[in-house]
């Protein structure tokens, strides 16, 4: 409980000094925890994140489950038409491949129990911003769900978030402008 009151506090005093970015939350799912707070330790301002090539981006997610999930896993993909493009629909490109969300996770038993309902979570993201990155006004989709084994999954699963089957625990779209 101390440590709901902790982030509650972390929370409103981030939100105050502008320290919590713009998000909104992926279409189409339903995301089985709430998600307490988003601090970003780059600038950002009331419309994006920054992101500057050759440099990490560095983000806490604050969450809570609202039901036991297993194994989970991240993917970051990045949405370079956010308006859609040709044929009205957006162009996304993962980031990298989905890799084991539990070594971001300030818990030592993710790994071997998973994600527990009710029980409060701080997620720390570091990822690098590729060198070869233009100046660029793009959205980022972050999401964590469950993983599941990949020799069920097709390659349509593997890349398309919303195909994927696992349980989607957050799921968020982030404007970043990249300087």
């Amino acid at each position: 409980m101390n440590f709901l009151l902790i982030v509650a506090c972390f929370s409103l005093s981030s939100a105050a000094y502008g320290l919590e970015p713009p998000r909104k939350p992926c279409e189409k799912v339903e995301q089985h925890s709430d998600l307490v707070s988003v601090v970003s330790y780059n600038n950002a301002n009331a419309t994006s994140w920054q992101a500057t090539p050759g440099k990490a981006m560095k983000v806490d997610f604050i969450f809570t489950a609202k039901e036991n999930i297993g194994k989970i896993e991240q993917a970051i993909y990045a949405i370079l038409d956010p308006k859609g493009g040709p044929g009205g629909k957006p162009l996304e490109v993962s980031y990298d491949k989905a890799e084991d969300a539990c070594k971001f996770i300030n818990s030592t038993s993710c790994v071997t129990e998973g994600i527990k309902k009710n029980k409060p979570y701080k997620m720390s993201l570091s990822f690098d911003v590729p060198v070869s990155v233009p100046k660029i006004a793009l959205e980022v989709r972050f999401v964590v769900r469950e993983s599941v084994n990949s020799k069920r999954l097709n390659r349509l699963q593997r890349m398309n978030w919303l195909k994927h089957p696992g349980k989607i625990l957050l799921c968020y779209r982030l404007p970043v402008q990249v300087i």
